[in-house]
């Protein structure tokens, strides 16, 4: 999958969880801090973060749940092909 297309799927995820336990921003930037947008409340970061497992068949191990690794779509998109390149 493209970086572009992780990104497409990455913010329609953002948007259809921000429908459910927030506002919808405007738009989200691949740079955006996405805990900072305050679209997502607790249980929405964490159906996010499920979401990510399930859609990118990665498992994320609790001590790695950071901004670091997902604080920004650019963050999450560098993360997966980071544990996608550890699996081989």
């Amino acid at each position: 999958m493209t970086t572009d297309a992780m990104s497409k799927k990455i913010k329609q995820e953002l948007y259809d969880l921000a429908d459910t336990y927030a506002v919808l921003p405007d738009d989200i930037g691949n740079d955006n801090v996405i805990p900072d947008l305050g679209i997502l409340d607790s249980q929405g970061i964490i159906s996010f973060i499920v979401w990510i497992e399930s859609e990118f068949d990665i498992i994320i191990p609790t001590d790695e749940v950071n901004l670091d690794n997902l604080g920004t779509i650019n963050c999450i998109i560098d993360y997966i092909a980071k544990k996608n390149n550890e699996s081989k």
